[in-house]
């Protein structure tokens, strides 16, 4: 009897004028933006860290991962948390939007040519093109200034 595989649970939010999505097991929460304490020295990127109920996170610009520019407003931004190899990381993005389940057959794997450590794939969503993401891949991809 052939096995198929459950849909999974994606967190959609935007980044300038893109819908992209990350897996929600790995999102520990969502909060509204603060201004995070810069870092001197850090990797291009990171905006700084903020302490969140006693740990310290640190703050990656999600334009900076997407190579987008950065908004005017600031104030509407929120901030994503997801569980990173090694520690909690924030990424800033533009607004969260909902929670999608995207059954696996619906998810487009991203061609050799185009892959990154960030992207995933894509999938389509009625009429929505989601870029699936992996912001902690990402996320640790940029801060070791690797690219690609």
């Amino acid at each position: 009897m052939p096995t198929t595989a459950l849909p999974e649970q994606w967190i959609s939010f935007r980044l300038h004028r893109e819908t992209y999505a990350q897996r929600i097991a790995s999102v520990k929460e969502v909060i509204d933006y603060r201004t995070p304490v810069p870092v001197p020295g850090a990797p291009g990127g990171v905006e700084g860290v903020l302490n969140i109920r006693g740990e310290v996170i640190t703050v990656i610009s999600g334009h900076h991962l997407v190579e987008a520019p950065l908004p005017d407003e600031r104030e509407a931004l929120r901030i994503v948390i997801v569980e990173g190899t090694e520690e909690r990381i924030g990424v800033v993005v533009d607004a969260v939007e909902e929670i999608v389940t995207l059954p696996s057959e619906a998810i487009e794997p991203v061609d050799d040519a185009l892959r990154t450590t960030l992207m995933l794939g894509t999938a389509r969503r009625q009429e929505q093109l989601l870029i699936l993401v992996d912001l902690a891949a990402g996320c640790a991809a940029a801060a070791a200034g690797v690219t690609g």
